[in-house]
């Protein structure tokens, strides 16, 4: 996903130079502006070869801003790309969200949505429509197949909601469920 623009922007500025003269701390500094990039190293080996490694974010879900455009986001928050369109390969994020820019965080609340979705169990994830959001008190919902809401509450014992869940999914089923709310040790259904 890093832009090759960018990459080749790079690669062409050391092209040609002395390895022992290339500053890899300003080259990794470069690459490490570029949203997608997480990590970025750069090791030069004489006499004239430069290895540039690049580790890129993990995309987990998405949300609308209020523009009407999309927000790609990783674990920690930070807002990836802004697209037109729904991506379709990250979970969607349901609520009212703001219009973080390309490269910003959207702060602690998305952070902790994403790290929602990455800790979802398998069962639970194949069954989820998408994920809600109240920005400003935290609380968070699930929608799965079928309409069924998900009452998760805070962002506390996130484990332990997800637990209860994947209970009522392996024991219960869902059949004829409308709702539920795990956001508490006794399940209400």
């Amino acid at each position: 996903y890093t832009d090759a623009d960018v990459l080749d922007a790079v690669s062409a500025d050391v092209e040609g130079d002395a390895v022992l003269l290339i500053d890899t701390d300003a080259i990794e500094s470069t690459l490490e502006q570029v949203p997608w990039v997480e990590r970025a190293r750069v090791e030069t080996h004489f006499p004239h070869t430069v290895v540039i490694d690049i580790r890129e974010r993990r995309p987990l879900a998405c949300f609308r801003g209020g523009d009407g455009k999309w927000r790609v986001i990783d674990v920690q928050g930070r807002v990836l790309d802004v697209m037109e369109g729904q991506p379709v390969a990250y979970m969607p994020v349901s609520g009212n969200h703001p219009d973080t820019a390309r490269g910003q965080f959207a702060g602690a609340p998305y952070a902790t949505v994403a790290t929602l979705v990455q800790v979802l169990p398998a069962e639970v994830r194949a069954l989820t429509t998408s994920v809600g959001l109240d920005a400003v008190t935290g609380t968070l919902t699930m929608e799965l197949t079928g309409g069924v809401a998900v009452r998760l509450g805070s962002a506390d014992d996130l484990d332990d909601k997800l637990a209860r869940l994947l209970s009522q999914v392996r024991r219960g089923g869902l059949d004829g469920v409308v709702s539920l709310d795990v956001s508490t040790a006794q399940i209400g259904v």
